[in-house]
C-alpha cells in the first residue's frame, strides 16, 4: 500500500491539469520534515533564496 505523497506523485506525472490545494497536512510531520533536513547535502552551495543548511537547522 501506498502513502498519500505516492498518490499526490502519481497524479502529478499523470495530468498535467491537476491542480494541489491544501498539501501542508502531507508535508508538516515531524518525522518526514527531519528526514528531508538530514537528506540535505551539508556542503552544498548556497540556495538562490541565500539560505544555507546552518540556517534551515
Amino acid at each position: 500500500m501506498g502513502t498519500a505523497l505516492d498518490g499526490i506523485r502519481r497524479t502529478a506525472k499523470g495530468r498535467c491539469d491537476a491542480r494541489f490545494t491544501g498539501l501542508l497536512h502531507h508535508i508538516y510531520v515531524p518525522e518526514r520534515l527531519r528526514a528531508a533536513y538530514n537528506a540535505v547535502k551539508r556542503d552544498a552551495a548556497v540556495g538562490v533564496d541565500g539560505q544555507t543548511w546552518q540556517w534551515y537547522g
